[in-house]
């Protein structure tokens, strides 16, 4: 029937949503969607600026303290894994754009509060994945 060909055709598709929700959807999966990441740092201009997309990945990264501490875990390390593919995504682009400095900038102030962190890995794999592609 149609109903049954329409709901498997459609099921677990992004039809509408803000870049919010997408992203707060994103952020707290727990698989990192690369598809669906990969369309909105291809498409997001037309809709939103680079700075906005930034400061929404900053706010969800500063989950409230009444969050699960393994949901809180799960989104700071999706918004880390985000930007580190944002930066790939910026330098494969050559887009012209400061939000690979803002970027670096937040990874530093994130290291310095939590110092078992590691920033090498996050730009030693960025420009590992970068030089495969």
């Amino acid at each position: 029937s149609y109903k049954s060909i329409s709901d498997d055709l459609f099921k677990n598709q992004v039809k509408t949503a803000t870049i919010t929700s997408l992203l707060y959807y994103i952020c707290f999966s727990p698989e990192l969607n690369v598809s669906l990441l990969n369309s909105i740092f291809l498409t997001y201009t037309t809709f939103s600026t680079t700075e906005y997309i930034f400061e929404k990945l900053v706010n969800l990264y500063n989950v409230p303290q009444n969050y699960a501490n393994s949901k809180r875990t799960l989104c700071q390390t999706n918004v880390i894994l985000i930007f580190q593919h944002w930066v790939k995504v910026i330098d494969s682009s050559k887009q012209i754009s400061n939000v690979g400095t803002k970027i670096m900038n937040f990874i530093f102030r994130i290291v310095e509060n939590d110092p078992s962190l590691d920033v090498n890995n996050f730009f030693t794999s960025s420009q590992d994945n970068n030089d495969n592609n």
